[in-house]
């Protein structure tokens, strides 16, 4: 099992879909536990479109952001998929994925979502979410979480800020004609990005962002 430092920054950030800043494509599919929802458009003829980025810590268990799940309509009030089709996909290029029968053929069928009862608490770090799969998958080893008080042992230790921060999750970068914050350049591929830490706070951390010194990150900010 490999070490997530942390849990997919784009999943735990109101980000658009395209979340990944200044990142590379997982073209050798080095982060194979790391996943993405995805889920239909009617509208467009049962299309498909990739949505929040989340990881497999167990071969049922897809732990995403509590805001991609809750109070939308591909669930129902206590959690099972209801209305258009919601999957998950492990599927490093969602952008040319064959379809059938109305979804991805890399889709796996979702049991239920269970989300935290604090994740809409002003502050709290409870935005999480445990998307239930349906069968176990198995092609991906489970990412393992790092213990409680991880980062404030590193911090603790002076090491915090000399250990590179992984990111990943699906979506694009700075569209580079605007450069605009948030005008980004869908691309639906898992994306990759190294950062490295510029502060701990209770809830969150600070990541340096600057292409120019070799650090990436996040839609978010860089938290």
């Amino acid at each position: 099992m490999k070490l997530i430092f942390e849990i997919v920054l784009a999943a735990l950030t109101f980000c658009p879909v395209a979340a990944i800043i200044d990142g590379t494509f997982d073209a050798n599919n080095e982060y194979p536990s790391d996943g993405a929802l995805v889920f239909e458009i009617p509208e467009a003829g049962s299309d498909y479109a990739t949505g929040c980025s989340g990881v497999l810590i167990h071969p049922k268990i897809f732990l995403t952001a509590a805001h991609c799940v809750d109070d939308t309509p591909f669930f129902d009030d206590n959690g099972y998929p209801s209305g258009p089709g919601i999957w998950v996909s492990f599927d490093n290029d969602l952008s040319d994925a064959d379809t059938e029968g109305g979804k991805c053929t890399t889709c796996l069928d979702i049991e239920r979502a269970v989300t935290s009862s604090h994740w809409d608490i002003p502050g709290s770090a409870g935005d999480v979410a445990a998307v239930i799969l349906k069968e176990d998958y198995t092609q991906a080893g489970a990412a393992e979480l790092p213990s409680l008080g991880y980062f404030d042992a590193l911090k603790a230790s002076k090491n915090l800020k000399k250990s590179p921060i992984i990111n990943v999750g699906y979506g694009g970068s700075f569209n580079e004609a605007t450069k605009a914050k948030y005008d980004l350049e869908y691309l639906g591929k898992r994306m990759f990005s190294i950062s490295s830490v510029k502060s701990l706070g209770k809830n969150f951390i600070g990541l340096n962002m600057n292409k120019n010194q070799g650090n990436g990150g996040s839609c978010g900010g860089g938290k």
